[in-house]
């Protein structure tokens, strides 16, 4: 989608915007997803799964993808557990918006995945 700050040619507008790595920022991917820092993030480690390609929210991915999301939230516990001694985390998706403006300020699937410390 043109108009979509996760999509090409947008994707690293907004690491732009806040004199960040762009493309560079990008920790790992596959054909489904990427992993990247969060631009403002709530804790150290705070990540974001991103779809790849545009799709509106989780909700509207397939079997193949949810497959492949779960294996990236697994993969990330894996790092988690290295880096802070557990692989607990808060994973979450704040949705899209409605037409009204409420719900998400990005139409473009994407987990947050935080560290869980105990």
């Amino acid at each position: 989608m043109d108009d979509c700050v996760l999509c090409p040619p947008l994707r690293f507008r907004l690491n732009a915007m806040a004199d960040l790595p762009g493309e560079s920022s990008v920790l790992a991917a596959d054909d489904e997803f990427f992993l990247m820092p969060d631009l403002a993030p709530l804790v150290e480690g705070h990540v974001l799964l991103v779809a790849s390609g545009h799709v509106q929210c989780a909700g509207a991915f397939g079997r193949r993808q949810w497959s492949t999301a779960w294996q990236w939230r697994h993969r990330v516990g894996r790092v988690f557990q290295a880096a802070y001694g557990s692989s607990d985390l808060l994973l979450f998706e704040h949705g899209p918006a409605t037409p009204q403006g409420g719900g998400a300020c990005v139409d473009h699937a994407h987990w947050h995945l935080i560290p869980a410390r105990h």
